[in-house]
C-alpha cells in the first residue's frame, strides 16, 4: 500500500506534492554528520542529498539532520492514534514539528472488531494525510496475542490466545499492517507468526514472558524484531541462593537488594540478524547496550551500504508533548533515536 501522492521510494518535503515534482533546494545550516556538526550548504534534489559543502554562512542556521522514523507511536501532541482522521492529522503535524518525518501509528490491545476499524480508518486516511505532517507508512498493532504477565499498560480483558484468534478476523487488517506484537510462548503463537511473516508483516517479539529457548523458537518461526528488549525482564530463579537466604527460611520475601539479577529472557538472542526497538538509552536501556553487537550503527550502515537494524520506537501516548500547565509534571518524556529503514 502506498500513498497516491507519494510513489514508493520517494520522500516529500512539507508543503509539496512529492519530491519528484519538487525543484532542487539549497539549504544553509548546521549539518549533522557522522562524526561532527558542520556549517554547510546542502543541495537536495529528487529526495536525495546531492551535495554537502562546508559554508560558514550556515553557522547560525538551523540544524540539518536525517528525519526520525518512529515505527511505534500511540499518540502525540494530545492526539490519539486510535482517534478519528482529525486526530491522525494533528498527530502527523505534531510529530513533524519534533523531527519525525515518517511514522507508523500504533493501536493498543483491543477487541478484534475495533482493531479492524482502526486499520480501515488509517488506510482511508493515508492518501489524504496532511502535506505539512510526518508521512504515515502503515499501521502497527500491539497485541492482542501477548502475555498477561507482561501486559504493561495493555488491557488484560482484551488479551487473547493466538490459537483463539481466527485468521478470517485478521485478514482484513493485512493491507497496510507493518508490525504486530506477538508473545511467542503463548498457545498457537508460532503458527500465527509464520502466517503473518508469510503475509509480509514484520512480527515483533514483545510483552512476552518467554525464556531464551521460547524466544529462539519465535525467531525461527519468523519474528524479526524485539520490542522493549530490556523492559520488565523476569527475575532470575536461583533456587539454591534463595533457599539459603535467611528471609526465605522465615517464609518472608527476601530483601530486594539480594535479588538484583534479571534473566536475559528472549533479549539474549540479540544478534546481527534481527532488529531491535527500545524506548531510549539511559532510561530502560543501559547506554552501553547501544554499543553492543546487533545494536550499534556502524559507519557502513550510516553511509547506507547496509540498513541499520535499530529503529525508533517511542511507544508514546496521546499526552506526549501535549501543552502542560505551569508546574505540571510531564508523565512521559519519550526519546527518539536515529532510525534506519524499517524492513
Amino acid at each position: 500500500m502506498s500513498r497516491e501522492c507519494c510513489p514508493p521510494g520517494h520522500r516529500r518535503f512539507p508543503g509539496s506534492r512529492s519530491v519528484a515534482e519538487a525543484q532542487p533546494q539549497v539549504l544553509l545550516g548546521r549539518a549533522v554528520l557522522e562524526d561532527r556538526v558542520m556549517a554547510a550548504r546542502l543541495v537536495v534534489a529528487a529526495g536525495r542529498v546531492e551535495e554537502i559543502v562546508e559554508d560558514a554562512a550556515g553557522a547560525r542556521g538551523p540544524y540539518l539532520a536525517p528525519g526520525f522514523v518512529d515505527v511505534h507511536v500511540h499518540g502525540w501532541g494530545g492526539h490519539d492514534a486510535m482517534g478519528d482522521e482529525a486526530a491522525l492529522d494533528g498527530m502527523a503535524r505534531a510529530l513533524l514539528r519534533h523531527g519525525v518525518t515518517s511514522f507508523v501509528p500504533a493501536a493498543v490491545t483491543s477487541p478484534l472488531d475495533r482493531l479492524a476499524i482502526f486499520a480501515d480508518r488509517v488506510r482511508r486516511w493515508m492518501p489524504a494525510a496532511p502535506e505539512d505532517g510526518a508521512e504515515p507508512l502503515g499501521f502497527n498493532i500491539e497485541g492482542p496475542c501477548i502475555s498477561p504477565e507482561k501486559k504493561g499498560a495493555q488491557n488484560e480483558a482484551f488479551i487473547q490466545l493466538p490459537s483463539a484468534v481466527p485468521r478470517s478476523a485478521l485478514e482484513p487488517m493485512l493491507d497496510g499492517l507493518r508490525l504486530m506484537t506477538v508473545a511467542p510462548e503463548r498457545d498457537g503463537a508460532l503458527d500465527l507468526v509464520r502466517w503473518l511473516a508469510a503475509a509480509g508483516v514484520n512480527v515483533s517479539l514483545g510483552h512476552s514472558n518467554a525464556t531464551a529457548a521460547e524466544g529462539a523458537e519465535g525467531y525461527a518461526a519468523g519474528q524479526r524484531r524485539r520490542l522493549r528488549r530490556a523492559g520488565r525482564r523476569r527475575p532470575a530463579r536461583r533456587a539454591l541462593c534463595l533457599a539459603d537466604h535467611p528471609a526465605r527460611q522465615a517464609c518472608q520475601p527476601p530483601d530486594p537488594g539480594q535479588r538484583r539479577h534479571r534473566s536475559g529472557g528472549h533479549g539474549r538472542r540479540a544478534n546481527e540478524d534481527r532488529g531491535a526497538g527500545s524506548r531510549g538509552p539511559g532510561r530502560r536501556v543501559p547506554p552501553r547496550l547501544g554499543r553492543t553487537p546487533g545494536w550499534q550503527c556502524d559507519r557502513a550502515r550510516y553511509r547506507g551500504s547496509e540498513p541499520s537494524r535499530r529503529r525508533g520506537a517511542t511507544a508514546a501516548g496521546r499526552a506526549s508533548r501535549e501543552p502542560q500547565p505551569p508546574g505540571a509534571a510531564r508523565r512521559h518524556r519519550p526519546r527518539l533515536h536515529r532510525a534506519g529503514p524499517a524492513r
